[in-house]
């Protein structure tokens, strides 16, 4: 349908600019010497995700693997094809692009040229098949996600923490400097504007459910923003504000079609209290806290299903325990939620043992793809 074609190339066109916006959030953690060199790494690794996702990832996920099949749709430029694998590959870029912030410094950009296409077939496509397609033994199971909480969110956190964790003695001196607080608010601008088209995507079409979606997202914005700033009231200051946006984006993702407006604005609150204490708490290897704000955001809002999913708003009537007690639905989203840490922990530890075969380094031998 028409409709549905201009509503799908609408969102992405909406997305397509905050992709390129985290580079530049993440960049500007980075000391004066080391920008280039990261904008540099996370702009190849942008790019190789999107080589893979149009050669790899789409056939694999949504055409059951036949990717010679699939090339030949491909030649023919079908448009709702296009379009479908243009929105899809979106959440899949935005998803490797929060990871890549992890290693912001430490390694060159070759390292990202191998790794994302691996991480994407171990990790991104098992998740994105289960939980988003209708032979998915999740999805068939009832198990909530509606634009990524889990597949993009709780996968790409998880992930930063374990690579976090394993370059941990390759920790970069990066720090915030005022001058970056300027772009760094207009790539939070572009990012949360970006935002719609992530939250409505997911529908394919114009519908009732638009105008909810883009109310809670921007109810979740506020509340993950108010929850900063209960935490840090006594000394509030504009990265707390932009910090709190990040949070309640992330936080609306997996429920932003299923919630009414009171739980989103209950639960984006919490979450973005819970994550201020966090980051303020917590000490992890990671320059740009991507495993604290995606992957506790996106556990945070899948979890907020089990307790506060509308039946009135869910596609099958899945119920939340504020509602009814339904333990079909209890049981397959807490399975959605081990399988997305399970099979995340295990195609992430894979896919740094098959990157470490491959012995390419930066020049000068500064930053290698062996963890040395």
């Amino acid at each position: 349908m028409l409709s549905s074609l201009i509503f799908k190339l609408t969102c992405f066109i909406l997305m397509w600019p905050m992709l390129f916006s985290v580079p530049v959030l993440y960049a500007n953690a980075a000391p004066d010497r080391q920008v280039d060199q990261s904008l540099t790494m996370m702009t190849m690794g942008l790019l190789t995700a999107i080589l893979a996702w149009f050669c790899l990832g789409y056939p694999l996920i949504y055409d059951n693997g036949h990717i010679g099949s699939f090339w030949s749709s491909l030649l023919k430029a079908e448009p709702d094809l296009l379009a479908d694998m243009c929105l899809q590959g979106a959440f899949f870029i935005y998803a490797a692009i929060m990871f890549m912030g992890t290693l912001n410094g430490r390694v060159a950009w070759p390292y990202f040229v191998v790794f994302t296409p691996l991480w994407l077939v171990l990790v991104y496509s098992p998740l994105a098949y289960l939980l988003w397609t209708d032979q998915g033994i999740l999805n068939a199971m009832g198990a909530l996600d509606f634009s990524g909480g889990l597949v993009v969110h709780l996968s790409a956190g998880l992930t930063s923490l374990i690579l976090a964790r394993r370059y941990h003695d390759r920790s970069p001196d990066l720090g915030n400097r005022p001058s970056d607080l300027i772009p760094n608010y207009m790539a939070s601008f572009l990012i949360a504007f970006g935002w719609f088209g992530f939250n409505l995507g997911p529908l394919g079409d114009f519908s009732q459910q638009a105008p909810l979606i883009i109310s809670n997202t921007v109810i979740a914005v506020l509340s993950a923003s108010l929850g900063q700033v209960i935490y840090h009231y006594k000394h509030l200051k504009s990265r707390h504000l932009m910090t709190g946006m990040m949070v309640g984006l992330v936080t609306s993702t997996a429920g932003v079609a299923f919630l009414p407006l009171w739980a989103m604005l209950i639960l984006a609150m919490v979450s973005g209290y819970l994550i201020a204490w966090a980051l303020d708490r917590w000490s992890i290897h990671d320059p740009v806290d991507s495993f604290i704000i995606n992957g506790l955001g996106g556990l945070i809002g899948a979890t907020g299903l089990i307790f506060l999913a509308a039946p009135q708003l869910t596609p099958n009537h899945e119920t939340g325990l504020f509602f009814a007690f339904k333990p079909d639905f209890i049981w397959a989203q807490v399975l959605a939620l081990g399988l997305t840490m399970l099979i995340t922990w295990l195609g992430t530890h894979l896919t740094l043992y098959l990157c470490q075969l491959i012995p390419f380094s930066h020049k000068g031998g500064t930053f290698s793809c062996k963890n040395h």
